[in-house]
């Protein structure tokens, strides 16, 4: 009789086609999630790292336009200077006025205005210690151009372009990593159905594992039609 006991208490337990179909789901549901959550952290990193660099840049731009704004209105004030001095060169009878003024244009030329000035109202390219006086006079009738105020704002509107692309980058990286944790959620989902048929001992456990099943199918189709890093 204890025999028969023994040996029926031995006897295999069937094999659980429910537990093993359970754990993969549980299993691959714990990947998916954990490869979403890796995402998801670099996406942030990038973010973080990009809006960093957007407002270096728009720092960077302020203080260029600054310094364009000061260049800009100095190079006005000694070309309206120069031009009154070529004015009254140009009117003056005595040759030893006349000849003191040009030299002064031609000093505030030379030694205050800009490069960009320079080269805007036509000067000589080859800086001397004077500068011809037809090429004073040609100066004189002629104003500082848009070209001009492009190249000496170019610095600033380049720290403006640097901005608005990085943080253009920011915001699709922020709004990839949005995207990773919502399939994070989804993994869950999948994690918390699967797991719930555990609970069950009637074929109810299977429809759980079903449903568990679709939770993480769509979950994967979701993930694998992101933007990966």
């Amino acid at each position: 009789m204890s025999d028969s006991t023994g040996t029926s208490d031995l006897k295999p337990r069937p094999f659980e086609w429910f537990e093993l179909a359970t754990a993969l789901l549980l299993g691959c549901g714990a990947v998916g999630a954990s490869l979403s959550g890796y995402q998801a952290s670099l996406w942030n990193g990038k973010t973080n790292e990009s809006f960093v660099k957007s407002s270096f840049h728009n720092t960077q731009a302020a203080a260029s336009e600054h310094t364009a704004v000061m260049v800009s209105l100095h190079d006005q004030e000694i070309d309206v200077e120069a031009k009154k001095l070529l004015a009254d060169a140009a009117v003056e009878t005595d040759e030893t006025k006349k000849r003191s003024d040009l030299h002064m244009a031609s000093s505030l030329y030379l030694h205050h205005l800009s490069k960009e000035a320079y080269s805007d109202l036509g000067l000589p390219v080859a800086r001397g210690d004077s500068i011809p006086d037809d090429a004073l006079m040609k100066a004189r009738d002629q104003d500082l151009s848009g070209t001009y105020m492009h190249r000496v704002f170019a610095a600033a509107e380049s720290d403006r372009d640097k901005a608005r692309e990085t943080f253009e980058t920011g915001s699709h990286a922020s709004s990839q990593g949005d995207r990773f944790a919502l399939a994070e959620v989804l993994f869950a989902v999948s994690l918390f159905v699967s797991g719930t048929g555990l609970v069950f001992k009637t074929r109810l456990k299977w429809a759980f594992a079903g449903m568990g099943f679709v939770a993480l199918a769509t979950a994967f189709g979701y993930l694998l039609r992101l933007e990966w890093m």
